[in-house]
Formats: structure tokens, sequence, C-alpha cells
């Protein structure tokens, strides 16, 4: 969460690639995932399948 909060600080209204990454990655952890938009709910359930650890290395 706080990578997440760090790096919206630092963006502000433009996540970029490395932000989408960082939010889907949060909302599988938080488990939010299902609340993802349709585009981004492949790439989140693919991360929720994966055990923490293979997750921390995707």
């Amino acid at each position: 969460m706080l990578a997440l909060s760090s790096y919206c600080d630092l963006v502000k209204d433009d996540l970029g690639e490395e932000g989408l990454i960082l939010w889907v990655y949060f909302n599988v952890f938080t488990g939010t995932a299902e609340q993802l938009p349709d585009r981004y709910l492949e790439m989140g359930k693919m991360l929720d399948e994966l055990s923490e650890a293979d997750r921390l290395s995707f």
C-alpha cells in the first residue's frame, strides 16, 4: 500500500504502466480483485491464482 501511495504522489494523475501493475497487485493483495475494471480482471485473476512467493516474482 505504501509503494502504491508513494507512486501516486509522484506521478499525480497518470499511473503509467508501473502504477497500473502496482494497482492491480494491491487489489489482489487486499482481496478486492473482483472490483477491477474488466480490462484488468484477467491479470488480477492470474495473480490471484499464484502463491504469495510466486506473486512477488511476477
